[in-house]
């Protein structure tokens, strides 16, 4: 099939859907979605496949395609998430990221995203990530986590500890995994900081001591500081 389009409308869309059906291995979908956890239908395509596939999109008129994106499949949402990577202009990433995020259920569908941050951005991104993680939607708040994974080893981790703190009621699992995920990699980058916030944070139980578990877990992390993290639980 052509992926490489001037403009995509719904005849298009529903070629491209009967293509990813003709690819689909539906065998392997009970297996993926214990991983995934989604309720959106799964056709068990690989991400590689759907690179190449976003990557040929991107090459024409890709917003065209966004526009029109039915999201039947969550596989049409990865391939969204894919070509949103590929933009390089932080501007419209936002803008598309806006719109594409609400529609999430499944972790994956945020961790498949790439971000143009660079030196010239990062404030804006910071401000981008500040206000996603204030989000009413879920996958929304956990994309502002995942851009604070980028700002680690910048001027913001203090006023990122300080965000991170005040979600303290954060109730939802996929949020909270994600801030344990990034006080590990923080800790990794960032030790002194991050034993400094640690030993003061608010946040719960949970999130912290998974948060030290993934650094015991890590080979990246000495053994004399996987004893020292201990006293750190709650």
């Amino acid at each position: 099939m052509d992926l490489v389009k001037d403009n995509w409308n719904k005849e298009s869309i529903k070629e491209l859907e009967e293509y990813l059906f003709s690819i689909s291995h539906l065998d392997k979908v009970p297996w993926e979605n214990k991983i995934v956890n989604t309720s959106q239908t799964m056709l068990g395509i690989s991400m590689p496949t759907l690179r190449v596939i976003a990557k040929e999109i991107y090459k024409g008129d890709y917003l065209s395609y966004i526009k029109n994106n039915p999201r039947n499949y969550y596989e049409e949402n990865i391939l969204e998430a894919l070509i949103i990577s590929l933009v390089k202009d932080a501007n419209l990433q936002f803008e598309l990221l806006d719109n594409y995020l609400p529609t999430c259920d499944s972790w994956a569908h945020t961790d498949s995203i790439k971000y143009s941050i660079t030196k010239k951005n990062e404030d804006k991104w910071f401000d981008y990530a500040k206000d996603s993680i204030k989000s009413k939607y879920i996958f929304k708040r956990r994309c502002g986590i995942l851009v604070f994974f980028k700002l680690i080893e910048t001027d913001y981790l203090k006023d990122i500890f300080e965000l991170i703190n005040e979600m303290s009621d954060e109730q939802e699992y996929y949020v909270n995994m994600a801030i344990a995920w990034f006080l590990c990699d923080a800790f990794i980058k960032r030790r002194e900081e991050t034993l400094e916030f640690l030993s003061a944070t608010s946040l719960q139980k949970f999130t912290v001591n998974k948060a030290i578990s993934k650094c015991r877990d890590s080979f990246r992390v000495s053994k004399e500081d996987k004893e020292l993290l201990l006293k750190y639980k709650k």
